[in-house]
């Protein structure tokens, strides 16, 4: 619905209404208004400018109110060009309107720090002469161009002005067919739309090079894309801020003890603010769904956190934190003793010793994080002798052990919740040490020893 907005008079009218949205919605509008006293031969009174306000959207607006009431009127004989209104990062609201007559132009600044409520008395810029453009404190009133101060820069006909997060000024020329951008940090003024002719061009194109017809007003939003009331054209005009990188930020993800059903959360951010997703690899030993790990074995796991991008940002580095899923350590509780080393007959310090030719029975087992031992299939992924050493000599080797039993590998013993495997020492000399390594699917080893004689 269409809310017809006016400072109250019986009949009143005005040359511009431009419109800032706050972050909380409101809506605050700046317009010139006059009186027309006779409506046969439409006598004026003087004008002012008026600034309104909504809370619900646009249907209802508050009581307009003078900005400047003892300042900034013109007189029936006099005309303006549009004004404009704009609000920084800290909320303050900033209005600017010409009074033209026949031989001066005077520019004017009022500023609000309490959403409109009340006003600053206007700042009068010096009185030029007809056409010779100004903007007051921020830029103009010389004759420098771009890369220099903006205060020293020329301007032509400065008709609408915004403010980005960063404290970015954007100046729209009118008559100068650009948009001028003052940077906050430097002061220095640069073109950032237009090429300063007349005209209608450049659309996909580098917005420098294209051409504009009247810039009337100017909007940033808050990721920095530029919006142009290219008046003359009939058109508004869109300048795509350009893509800033961004990076994650992920920590360590820290070995965890294998546990069935273990879950946890993982959390990641992006410096532009958008959200990050997730992914694992197809082999790993865990799934994920959002940020939910979810552990489906020993093993290890890559979580890499991804940010793809959007039309203000670069898709960021993908960042991956690996970690590993372990039986629970040497040492702890383990069924009904310790885990993760070998078990009796065979002797933890590496003193034992057989007589040559016997069957050495190499026990262990491994457990989860509950302590209960752990019989699945494939725990043992390797076992070789490694080294033998005979008096002061060592010798590494990479052999094949030999089993006593028909089967070759580990086998499971359910009764006393155990892993065996019945080494032959047939072939092995006496008077020497051997030393054994059984490597474990999670990547670990339980290495041992004994000697013959």
């Amino acid at each position: 619905a269409i809310v017809h907005v006016s400072p109250g008079f019986p009949a009143s009218g005005g040359d511009s209404a431009p419109l800032v949205v706050e972050p909380s919605g409101r809506i605050d509008l700046l317009y010139q208004g006059y009186q027309v006293t006779n409506t046969t031969t439409y006598t004026l009174n003087p004008a002012y400018s008026f600034f309104t306000s909504s809370i619900d959207g646009g249907s209802t607006w508050s009581t307009p109110l003078k900005v400047g009431p003892q300042a900034g009127t013109m007189s029936p004989a006099e005309w303006w060009i549009d004004g404009d209104i704009a609000m920084d990062a800290a909320g303050t609201l900033y209005a600017t309107w010409d009074t033209q007559g026949r031989d001066s132009d005077i520019g004017w600044l009022s500023f609000s720090t309490d959403h409109g409520r009340h006003w600053s008395a206007p700042v009068q810029a010096p009185s030029d002469q007809l056409n010779v453009p100004h903007i007051m404190q921020v830029a103009g009133g010389g004759a420098g161009g771009d890369g220099g101060p903006a205060s020293s820069a020329q301007l032509k006909y400065p008709s609408g002005v915004a403010v980005d997060g960063a404290g970015n000024v954007f100046i729209a020329e009118w008559f100068g067919f650009r948009v001028r951008r003052v940077d906050a940090a430097t002061g220095v003024i640069s073109t950032v739309a237009g090429d300063g002719t007349e005209g209608f061009s450049g659309d996909g194109g580098p917005s420098t090079s294209a051409q504009l017809a009247g810039a009337t007003g100017v909007v940033v939003d808050s990721t920095g894309n530029l919006f142009i009331v290219d008046a003359f054209n009939a058109r508004i005009r869109e300048v795509l801020a350009s893509k800033q990188n961004q990076t994650i930020s992920f920590a360590a993800i820290a070995n965890r003890t294998f546990l069935p059903g273990d879950s946890f959360t993982v959390s990641a951010t992006a410096s532009s603010g958008l959200g990050v997703t997730f992914t694992v690899g197809a082999g790993d030993s865990c799934t994920i769904s959002g940020t939910t790990v979810q552990v489906t074995g020993v093993g290890s796991c890559t979580v890499t956190a991804q940010q793809v991008g959007n039309d203000s940002y670069n898709a960021a580095p993908d960042v991956a934190e690996s970690f590993r899923i372990l039986y629970a350590a040497a040492g702890q509780a383990c069924y009904t003793d310790v885990g993760h080393t070998i078990l009796p007959p065979i002797k933890t310090d590496g003193t034992s010793v057989w007589k040559q030719g016997r069957t050495v029975p190499a026990k262990f087992r491994v457990c989860d994080g509950a302590g209960n031992s752990v019989g699945t299939p494939g725990v043992v992924a390797s076992f070789y002798l490694i080294e033998i050493n005979s008096g002061a000599s060592s010798t590494n080797v990479n052999e094949t052990v030999s089993s006593t039993t028909p089967d070759t590998q580990f086998h499971w013993d359910p009764t006393d919740q155990q892993w065996i495997f019945n080494t032959s020492t047939s072939g092995l000399a006496a008077g020497n040490t051997y030393v054994y390594q059984i490597l474990l699917n999670d990547g670990t080893a339980i290495t041992f020893q004994f000697g013959l004689q």
